[in-house]
């Protein structure tokens, strides 16, 4: 079974997030969650903050700036790769290896796959209900991505507190979650969102 974490940017500040992370994946892995693939997408916390404080004031084209932060996400990927010591996919090639090499019989270490080795202009019209603005941050693309790799679950790890009973449209609401996520279409795909406890 395959799952994808999505790793919120801010969580990238925490002193602590290399002890929080294995002690949060430790926890997951049971009789009744056999998930043997952890596919990793990382958020891009302050450098895309800088973007957005920027467009603040020069207001670029939405598309633009769109892509512009998807290329700084795999930036993000490749810190968290090195802190945690799990693989990186960094191609197209590499992505489609992993995706089609044989399934895993016993779990191994994550990958952190950058976003750029799925997500691009040309992948995006397969999902034209995404808006290339500010609507969609990492939470929508994990979600693509975990369409993409057909995983069996995508669960959106966060800094702040987050209500077990809230739905995706009131997560939406409330800015935990990007506006754009509640209209994917995930089919099968289970969602989850929950805070990262801190080890510390």
């Amino acid at each position: 079974m395959r799952r994808v974490i999505k790793v919120g940017g801010s969580l990238l500040l925490r002193g602590d997030l290399q002890e929080s992370m294995h002690k949060w994946l430790d926890a997951q892995f049971s009789d009744e969650q056999p998930f043997n693939e952890t596919w990793v997408i990382v958020g891009g916390g302050e450098l895309i903050d800088s973007i957005r404080h920027m467009d603040t004031v020069h207001q670029a084209d939405p598309t633009e700036v769109h892509w512009m932060c998807v290329e700084l996400l795999d930036i993000t990927a490749k810190y968290l790769s090195n802190r945690l010591g799990w693989p990186l996919i960094v191609s197209q090639e590499g992505f489609q290896r992993t995706l089609t090499s044989s399934p895993q019989a016993e779990p191994i270490a994550p990958w952190v796959v950058t976003v750029s080795s799925f997500y691009r202009p040309e992948t995006h019209t397969a999902f034209p209900e995404v808006p290339l603005d500010w609507r969609t941050t990492t939470d929508t693309i994990a979600a693509i991505g975990a369409k993409i790799i057909r995983a069996d679950e995508l669960v959106l790890l966060k800094s702040c507190q987050v209500d077990p009973n809230a739905s995706l449209q009131d997560l939406a609401v409330s800015g935990v979650v990007d506006e754009a996520l509640p209209t994917l279409d995930m089919g099968t795909v289970k969602i989850r969102t929950e805070h990262l406890p801190s080890d510390a």
